[in-house]
């Protein structure tokens, strides 16, 4: 652990693995637009294929869709009013506790 430690703080070996990780990080970004365009371009392929199942190409244009953002469900967000007050007294009695508590050891 301490070898590798200091192997870290050599600038060489750092400038290596930044150099690595950016060109690891190219390359999954790379396998990753190619991987969304081949999946679109088949999705598509299925969509226009007119001798399809009705089904199958309105599958096809929904997973397009999702993948372009089209379809995003809507989430809803409830918030509660607290009373400061209320609030105030809950921190207390929590801090109360706190300080009551024996440490452990």
């Amino acid at each position: 652990m301490s070898e590798a430690n200091r192997l870290l703080k050599d600038p060489r070996i750092t400038q290596l693995l930044e150099s690595f990780w950016t060109t690891l990080k190219e390359n999954v970004i790379a396998d990753a637009v190619s991987t969304r365009r081949h999946i679109m371009a088949e999705l598509y392929e299925h969509a226009q294929n007119k001798e399809a199942q009705l089904s199958n190409r309105l599958k096809s244009l929904e997973l397009m869709g999702r993948a372009v953002g089209m379809f995003t469900d809507k989430v809803e967000t409830k918030t509660e009013e607290v009373n400061v007050d209320t609030l105030k007294k809950e921190l207390e009695s929590s801090l109360l506790l706190l300080q009551s508590a024996k440490p452990l050891h």
